[in-house]
């Protein structure tokens, strides 16, 4: 069966502009979320340069393979995908020296058509990925951030990170330095999984909690789940840019 995602993005009620972007490849079974930063419209730039040359590195490489056996290592395709959006953001700020420090966060989100029925992901930054199953939302990617690097370390606890002054201090972005480590991670799935990319614009102004009750009480189609997430998130303050996508299998629609 086919997996769709629909999304959604609002500039939230206190920015200015909307600096992140998003992209929804249906037929190919890709999906991508990124949150620029570095300035009013390095951003804006940064997120959408990440997002093209991501979408346009894969497609590319998925339609040139014209058997199952050329087909490309997928975690590999979308290590090399960021790492192509990381080298596209460099070359910018070469060119234009005012947005040296631009960047962006990214997660990738790929199923294969074929069995295994599994998600691979591929994220650098805060931006998340989530499976929502059986009334039960589990967090799929870890944020690179400092305060995450200390709860790992046992540094800190998860009680401490709110409004700790480094909160939202990412430890690696794409285009931010010369090369990038992404990190990957593959998830089986089942048929009745949904999954959720956001950006932090949706975290850190609802719980997990809120997510899941959202989801689970959600029957209309995904456009308006993700409506409903990005007007919550508003209705909580809306802090920053808000950016959604919700897949889930056709046949579930």
């Amino acid at each position: 069966m086919n997996w769709v995602g629909e999304g959604h993005t609002d500039k939230g009620l206190v920015r200015q502009s909307n600096q992140d972007a998003f992209s929804l490849n249906n037929a190919l079974s890709f999906w991508i979320v990124a949150d620029g930063m570095g300035g009013h419209a390095g951003g804006d730039i940064a997120s959408r340069l990440a997002v093209e040359r991501i979408e346009s590195y894969i497609t590319s490489h998925l339609l040139s393979s014209s058997s199952p056996k050329e087909e490309p290592s997928i975690p590999s395709l979308l290590s090399n995908a960021i790492s192509s959006a990381n080298h596209a953001i460099q070359e910018y700020v070469k060119q234009h020296p005012d947005y040296h420090g631009m960047g962006s966060t990214v997660v990738v989100l790929y199923i294969s058509p074929s069995p295994p029925l599994q998600a691979c992901l591929a994220h650098v930054g805060d931006s998340r990925a989530y499976v929502f199953r059986d009334g039960s939302l589990r967090q799929l990617t870890r944020d690179h951030s400092w305060v995450e690097t200390r709860i790992r370390d046992g540094q800190l606890t998860p009680a401490e990170v709110k409004g700790h002054p480094m909160e939202h201090v990412l430890m690696k972005a794409v285009g931010s330095e010369p090369t990038v480590e992404v990190e990957l991670t593959t998830v089986p799935l089942q048929s009745r999984d949904h999954l959720l990319l956001c950006t932090d614009g949706l975290t850190k102004m609802i719980t997990d909690q809120d997510i899941s009750g959202l989801l689970s009480r959600s029957t209309s189609p995904l456009d308006g789940a993700c409506q409903q997430l990005v007007h919550s998130a508003n209705q909580r303050g809306g802090q920053d840019n808000i950016t959604v996508v919700v897949i889930r299998q056709a046949q579930s629609l």
